[in-house]
């Protein structure tokens, strides 16, 4: 849902940046950094503890039940009850945060609550049955709705930040009754505190890792609103929107990817069958980079309107920032799903933020977004390589990697990206042909991995399995 929903509203870029101006597209980033946190705050880590263990619970559908019935009534109620608690606490202060109007805060968490409520339950069991067509029945009617308020709110009606806000909670709402009938098949009245505490005991100590990510990922908007004016703001708010599109592809290959994880947990052949699966999860998070990296900024400067043009000068270093986001979650799943550990991540993830943040004061007050765009790379290069790390330290024997194949891969990606940028400017009179050039140089990357070493082992079928899965999440 979350990845149509980005994806799509990535493909109406154009047409909403005509509509909103930069200075509004600033004030939609911060209703987006507080309700991103509230998210976090609202998930208490579940999801994963859910997907965990619907498969741990397999052979005893009794408690497996049970289970899923006591975390759905924790979910329907305990969001809404501390999102009141975060209304009167946070927004008598939100008028003050670069001239944000309370009604937007208001909306964005109501909307927020409704969301988590919603979806964090009936989409963590419709990926652990791997019901694919109930997914994307759910998708297509979040993406149909949310994107065409959307559209005629903020471009029929001229609605701004309003406009997009109130077709947030409006969807949101109407996502609750389908995500009760998801669940629904499940319920029984044995609620069981037990499961309760289990799952939190599980899943909260991945809240801190989670807000980590959040200070990874959001809090640059926050940060850079005390030193740039809210136009600024939307002009790199749109940057880190292309630039971040990558993950998006990422995220849902990942995504799609878990099931496989959650199979390696009990089955020796399925781990070792998941080993060339991470290959091909690596080099296609290495080519959804390089492809952000080469087009975004051409697309900017002859797609948006001329006030948001600046914003093509981050676009390369979020891209580099997803990729080491993309390159994170491989050594995190290993640790989460078949290890079972979430005990410490979290120290990892908050030293990675801690970086990031500390950069942003120190050099976004001088070189501003750039600095901010730079940081984000850096601060996701730092969590890869501590939760990298700390895998093959706790746990190095759980998954074999193919580290030739993997290095080979990289390394290429990393060499088309220098060639390409010093062989095609981004702009000028001949732009549109560097943009053509550009995605030659793209081309080219698959093209040299089928003809070398990858191509006596490569398995087309598991290929396809990941893009298709990652399509239809």
């Amino acid at each position: 849902v979350g990845f149509s929903q980005r994806a799509l509203t990535f493909l109406l870029l154009p047409l909403y940046t005509r509509t909103i101006g930069p200075d509004e597209y600033g004030q939609l980033a911060l209703v987006w950094t507080l309700t991103g946190a509230l998210m976090i705050l609202l998930s208490f880590g579940l999801e994963t503890a859910i997907f965990r263990t619907y498969f741990r619970l397999a052979g005893d559908p009794r408690e497996r039940d049970s289970f899923i019935s006591t975390l759905a009534v924790f979910l329907f109620v305990v969001p809404t009850l501390l999102t009141v608690a975060v209304m009167l606490t946070v927004l008598p202060f939100i008028d003050n945060w670069n001239a944000l109007p309370t009604e937007f805060a208001l909306i964005g968490l109501l909307a927020t609550s409704t969301y988590v409520s919603a979806t964090v339950l009936p989409l963590a069991l419709l990926r652990a049955e791997e019901r694919l067509g109930d997914y994307l029945k759910i998708t297509a009617f979040h993406l149909i709705t949310y994107t065409g308020l959307t559209v005629i709110l903020v471009v029929g009606f001229d609605a701004g930040v309003r406009g997009w806000l109130i077709s947030y909670l409006v969807t949101s709402i109407l996502l609750f009754p389908i995500g009760i009938a998801v669940s629904r098949r499940y319920w029984t009245t044995r609620l069981s505190p037990r499961h309760l505490l289990a799952a939190l005991a599980f899943g909260l100590p991945l809240v801190p890792h989670l807000f980590a990510h959040w200070g990874l990922s959001l809090s640059d908007r926050a940060i850079l609103s005390a030193w740039v004016d809210a136009s600024e703001l939307g002009v790199y708010n749109l940057g880190y929107q292309i630039g971040a599109s990558a993950s998006l592809f990422i995220v849902a290959m990942n995504r799609s990817i878990l099931p496989a994880y959650g199979r390696a947990l009990t089955n020796q052949a399925a781990r070792l069958s998941l080993t060339r699966l991470v290959t091909y999860q690596v080099l296609l998070v290495a080519f959804a980079g390089l492809a952000t990296a080469l087009l975004g900024p051409p697309a900017v400067r002859f797609v948006m309107p001329e006030t948001y043009s600046r914003a093509a000068d981050v676009i390369p270093w979020i891209a580099l920032g997803s990729v080491f986001y993309g390159l994170y979650v491989i050594p995190m799943n290993t640790v989460s799903m078949i290890a079972g550990e979430t005990r410490w991540v979290w120290l990892a993830t908050l030293l990675a933020a801690t970086v990031n943040v500390t950069l942003n004061l120190l050099f976004v007050p001088v070189w501003g977004i750039t600095a901010a765009a730079i940081n984000t790379a850096i601060g996701y290069a730092v969590l890869f390589l501590l939760i990298g790390t700390y895998a093959q330290w706790r746990h190095g024997g759980v998954l074999a990697y193919e580290w030739r194949r993997i290095g080979v891969g990289l390394g290429l990606a990393g060499a088309i990206y220098v060639a390409a940028v010093m062989t095609t400017p981004g702009s000028g009179e001949l732009g549109g042909l560097s943009a053509l050039g550009r995605a030659c140089w793209l081309l080219l990357m698959p093209v040299l991995l089928l003809a070398g070493e990858f191509r006596s082992g490569l398995q087309w079928n598991s290929v396809r399995n990941v893009l298709r899965s990652a399509e239809g999440s």
